[in-house]
């Protein structure tokens, strides 16, 4: 079945937001307290990034608010840093680290080219921050125009892999779930949750090593948007194959 719309996910999806990420959550910390060495500026990103402890994750299962999640991993680059952790400067870091990832995000290079192929198919950006900032996201990137139609966590009410946003980037759009295809990369909360909420879903794998995820039954593996475009020109030609089972 051709897809009567597709949603797409936002952060590490459409724009490079670990890049950005790696360079402010470092900026901002040097803006409280000075110059860095370069080993603990490679440490305090890297742990931002990884994010060992999984606090992201936590919050995406519904363990803790996203408030607590982005105060626990301050806590650890924090420690790596040697900084304070009293609320007046986590308030003051957090302030700075926000504006700076809002100004930084980049599109990856797959992006327009995806978005173009779409033509007129109609388009959602769901994701598990809150709408307004991520529309500040959007607009950094070039893409707001393009992408008018965005659920965050703020408007569906819990986060992906809840149901709740994706059927409310459905309603929005005017389409049954069933007739919807989400793209994302994360396959706990982009994959299973589409899969849950009735939806296609097509996982983007760009680091390309499955990270040890097994998809679920409906569920597709590319790794680019470039393959994503491929998949679905294939389902509205009505062409599938058992390697790539866009379900719809």
């Amino acid at each position: 079945m051709s897809p009567g719309a597709v949603l797409l996910d936002l952060d590490g999806t459409l724009v490079d937001t670990h890049g950005a990420m790696r360079k402010v959550v470092v900026q901002t910390l040097v803006q409280l307290l000075g110059e860095l060495p370069g080993s603990v500026r490679g440490a305090i990103a890297d742990r931002w990034i990884e994010d060992p402890s999984r606090h992201f994750l936590r919050y995406e299962i519904g363990e803790i608010t996203f408030a607590e999640q982005r105060r626990a991993r301050f806590t650890e680059v924090a420690a790596i840093a040697d900084a304070p952790v009293d609320d007046e400067t986590y308030a003051v870091w957090e302030r700075a680290y926000e504006a700076g990832l809002g100004a930084n995000v980049r599109p990856y290079g797959d992006v327009t080219a995806f978005l173009n192929g779409l033509g007129s198919t109609p388009v959602a950006v769901v994701t598990n921050v809150r709408t307004e900032f991520q529309r500040t996201k959007l607009a950094s990137a070039g893409l707001s125009e393009r992408l008018p139609v965005v659920v965050g966590v703020d408007l569906a009410g819990a986060p992906k892999p809840d149901p709740a946003p994706f059927l409310l980037a459905c309603t929005l759009l005017g389409v049954e779930p069933s007739a919807a295809v989400h793209v994302g990369d994360s396959l706990v909360a982009d994959v299973e949750g589409a899969v849950a909420a009735g939806l296609g879903a097509i996982w983007l794998d760009r680091a390309g090593d499955g990270n040890g995820g097994r998809l679920p039954p409906g569920a597709s593996r590319v790794a680019s948007l470039s393959e994503a475009a491929a998949l679905i020109a294939r389902a509205r030609l009505g062409v599938g194959s058992q390697s790539s089972p866009l379900r719809m």
